[in-house]
């Protein structure tokens, strides 16, 4: 059967994935998940995700900040849950740079993990709200929506700081703020700090 151009595109990266992963820099390994993600490709042959989750977990000391974000949200945006080991190197190594976080990091960040339904730890909440206080003046209407709604869809208990600079009658309604995870999507594509992968 001949492949539509859409499948020629995704099986092409695949195998350029499984060909070049020992090469793949951070940068290569996020850029991947995030056209699979981009594509709206659901299905990924196994050995290339095992292939790739190797090489991520090699090199996740190098991941910066928008690169966790979106390798997390390209796994949500799939509906393939990383490995555990992953997503926990993956998360303390966003947590030892979380001061250099920005809004639409931080919001596709909780969004892949409400996707997944994945909860962060305590102490990954709390390092992740300081940095969305340090950062309060940054976030616009719609992404203050989706960081309330996606840390009531993690079920993460606000610190006191988070009450003080975020409306509390905000938080108290967070999970009234979007009735749908479809809703949430929305949300995150409509803000105008997310930003496609450069």
């Amino acid at each position: 059967l001949s492949q539509s151009p859409r499948e020629s595109v995704i099986y092409g990266l695949q195998t350029e994935g499984e060909t070049k992963s020992k090469d793949f820099t951070s940068q290569g390994v996020s850029n991947i998940l995030w056209s699979f993600a981009k594509l709206s490709f659901i299905v990924v042959n196994k050995n290339f995700m095992e292939i790739i989750e190797t090489r991520a977990s090699q090199i996740v000391e190098t991941f910066q900040p928008q690169e966790i974000s979106n390798t997390i949200w390209a796994f949500g945006q799939m509906r393939l849950q990383p490995s555990t080991k992953l997503f926990n190197l993956l998360s303390e190594q966003a947590a030892q740079q979380m001061p250099g976080w920005k809004p639409e990091e931080i919001c596709g960040c909780l969004w892949g993990m409400v996707k997944l339904n994945r909860q962060p730890d305590e102490e990954f909440a709390q390092i992740l709200q300081t940095q969305c206080v340090r950062t309060e003046s940054r976030f616009n209407e719609k992404s203050r929506e989706l960081l309330l709604w996606a840390l009531d869809q993690l079920d993460v208990r606000f610190i006191d700081e988070m009450r003080v600079f975020f409306n509390t009658e905000d938080i108290e309604n967070a999970g009234n703020n979007c009735v749908s995870l479809d809703t949430g999507i929305e949300m995150y594509e409509a803000s105008s700090e997310h930003e496609d992968y450069q």
